[in-house]
């Protein structure tokens, strides 16, 4: 059953990068336009889940220091992001991203927590990751840019430990439900911080922008909210060497599938071929 909810975890991940895109083409890929998303994605989250959980506001000191430090983290790898965008592809960006999402907390369980490797396991690593440099390996960047593709790819990594420490954490926490409120009101706390930074630089940083993206917004709050609570539940269970690289090959392929339904992006061979490979690698977790 818990392989059922990574898969609509992954389904609803794929929707939600496809949400990206729409507020994207609506109000810009501008840093104060990201800032924004997140800051609303952030505080309808947090009222939606508030609600999911009999509106009672849960806390504890552990998990509002684990969401603080969530937000922290994603903060500061889209501020990266930022910079190796200027200069390089968003395939490039994607590549490090995705692979430290998969790679770190993948280290991070046969390591730390003492999780058993199996060989369907370990190939299943080693396809997706063949998959990702395949689908997204375009150019060989400059010295200083992939510096800060290296640290993307372990901040997007610690975010994945973070989730996983919290809801395996002998400590008091709140409900699954309970930490993406907490989450998504850390967001909206950082949103503030890069709307205020964007203005002391004397760039367009409004909130609402006359309601446009408005629509995205809110779904992608709903779908993105649901994904992660389906993340976190099956973090208390399946182990992260199969969690995180079963989530991110299954909503890489699922994108290009999404991208191709929805939005007439016709895949190349390579993305084709990528495709295939994430979605034998993925199964491959199952074993």
């Amino acid at each position: 059953m818990e392989y059922l909810w990574i898969l609509l975890a992954d389904l609803m991940m794929a929707i939600d990068f496809s949400l990206n895109k729409v507020y994207q083409r609506k109000c810009g890929a501008t840093p104060a336009a990201g800032y924004r998303f997140n800051l609303l994605v952030g505080l309808l989250k947090t009222l939606i889940f508030w609600g999911i959980n009999g509106f009672v506001f849960e806390f504890t000191a552990y998990s509002a220091w684990m969401a603080a430090l969530m937000a922290l983290v994603c903060f500061s790898y889209i501020l990266l992001g930022q910079q190796i965008l200027k200069v390089s592809q968003v395939a490039l960006y994607t590549l490090f991203l995705m692979l430290g999402g998969m790679c770190v907390p993948y280290l991070w369980g046969a390591v730390m927590l003492h999780e058993q490797l199996t060989v369907f396991r370990v190939l299943g690593l080693i396809v997706i990751a063949a998959a990702l440099i395949l689908m997204n390996l375009t150019e060989r960047p400059p010295k200083k840019q992939l510096l800060m593709c290296i640290a993307v790819f372990i901040l997007n990594g610690f975010c994945s430990v973070i989730s996983k420490e919290h809801q395996i954490s002998a400590k008091e926490t709140v409900s699954a439900a309970g930490f993406v409120m907490l989450s998504g009101f850390a967001s909206v706390l950082f949103g503030i911080i890069g709307l205020l930074t964007e203005r002391a630089k004397k760039h367009p940083a409004e909130l609402l922008q006359g309601g446009k993206g408005m629509l995205a917004v809110a779904l992608s709050a709903a779908i993105g909210g649901v994904s992660y609570l389906l993340q976190l539940i099956s973090a208390e269970k399946i182990p992260a060497t199969a969690l995180y690289p079963m989530l991110s090959g299954g909503s890489i392929a699922l994108s290009v599938l999404t991208g191709w339904l929805f939005f007439r992006e016709k895949p190349n061979k390579r993305l084709w071929i990528g495709t295939v490979f994430c979605i034998l690698g993925t199964a491959m977790f199952i074993f």
